[in-house]
C-alpha cells in the first residue's frame, strides 16, 4: 500500500485510518511508514492514539492473524 499526504496538510479520516492500520501491523517501523506517507512519526503516533481512544476495542482489526 502506498499512501501520499496531500500538500495542503489536511488528511482525510480514511487516509488516517489506512495509515494507522498499516502502522499497527506486527514488526513494522512507524518512522519508516511516516516517512513513506510524508508525515512525522509523532503525527502517526497521535493518529493511532486518537483512533484507539475513540474506537470500541472490538472494532480494531487483529493484525496478528495476518
Amino acid at each position: 500500500m502506498v499512501l501520499r499526504a496531500s500538500c495542503n496538510f489536511f488528511w482525510s479520516d480514511e487516509f488516517k485510518v489506512e495509515a494507522v492500520e498499516e502502522a499497527c501491523r506486527p514488526g513494522v517501523n512507524i518512522s519508516a511508514i511516516a516517512r513513506k506517507i510524508g508525515i512525522t512519526p509523532s503525527q502517526l503516533y497521535r493518529w493511532r492514539r486518537d483512533l484507539l481512544n475513540e474506537s470500541d476495542i472490538s472494532e480494531i482489526p487483529d493484525f496478528s492473524l495476518l
